[in-house]
């Protein structure tokens, strides 16, 4: 559904009637953190790739993907437990009765079952 709004200059504008507000005022910091996350992944395998290839420091190599990997792990993780504790309180809105529910236990705990 749509409805129209006339502009000064006699043209006809559309605009939708479902419109949705989203409150994207902390996104920032997921995005500079998954891009410093990103560049660092990427300066460990340019280390790995230029130790290995120097005599004698294939163990450091290893160990620097060992240790990045490691890092990458328990960020994940740590992130999808922080995710999941939010989403416990996360209202959705009934539409039959309008009333403000939270999120079911098992909505939250089968995704990341994954």
């Amino acid at each position: 559904m749509s409805s129209c709004d006339f502009s000064p200059d006699g043209e006809i504008h559309r605009r939708s009637v479902n419109h949705l507000s989203v409150d994207c005022t902390k996104a920032h910091k997921g995005l500079f953190s998954g891009i410093l996350i990103l560049v660092l992944t990427i300066i460990a395998l340019i280390l790995f790739f230029v130790l290995n290839d120097a005599e004698g420091y294939q163990p450091t190599s290893l160990l620097v993907v060992n240790v990045c990997e490691l890092t990458l792990y328990l960020l994940t993780t740590l992130a999808v437990l922080i995710a999941s504790c939010q989403m416990r309180v996360l209202p959705y809105k009934d539409d039959s009765s309008g009333k403000f529910h939270k999120v079911p236990k098992t909505h939250v705990r089968i995704p990341n079952t994954g």
